[in-house]
């Protein structure tokens, strides 16, 4: 996208953030302690469901965050249960960090009429490269069904949909 508005001479922020924008000094997890109300939980061992360690509060964690725990990691977050406080973690390759289809809400199109199915390329995560999907309504809600499964897809987040040209179609929140 910068090289494409760079051969047009349009303007965009050269410098890059992944942090909070709006928090002094960038601390999200200061700026977070302040104003929820976390409790220490279990991590659990998604594979084997034993505890391996304990977290500080599931809100500071993200799907596909690295979690220091010790064993035989390193360990990922894969899922969060709130109603019962726990972090649940995988192994890199573990097949439950990787999803081969979502369902959305909220979605939105560029254009006025959305197609009812069509193959499209996904982006599901910051700088996470495209891949291939197709997009189904069925019942007034939207499916993509990836063709290869992907990881770190975290519900909340937006599915972020191209064409083969790289144009942006639309998106959607990920339920």
């Amino acid at each position: 996208m910068k090289k494409i508005a760079d051969q047009r001479h349009l303007p965009y922020l050269k410098k890059e953030s992944q942090e909070i924008c709006f928090v002094h000094d960038a601390d999200l997890a200061g700026f977070l302690k302040k104003r929820l109300h976390a409790k220490k939980g279990p991590i659990i061992e998604l594979k084997t469901g034993k505890k391996i360690g304990e977290h500080n509060g599931v809100q500071f964690y993200t799907i596909g965050q690295r979690v220091p725990v010790g064993g035989t990691g390193p360990y990922y977050v894969a899922d969060k249960n709130l109603n019962k406080n726990q972090l649940l973690v995988v192994q890199k390759n573990d097949k439950n960090f990787f999803r081969k289809e979502i369902k959305l809400k909220n979605v939105n199109w560029i254009s006025s009429k959305p197609p009812k199915s069509a193959k499209i390329l996904v982006r599901t995560r910051y700088r996470q490269p495209l891949v291939v999907a197709k997009i189904t309504l069925h019942a007034s809600r939207y499916m993509l069904h990836f063709n290869q499964p992907v990881k770190f897809v975290a519900p909340g987040q937006s599915a972020v949909f191209y064409n083969k040209e790289s144009e942006l179609l639309g998106g959607g929140v990920i339920i």
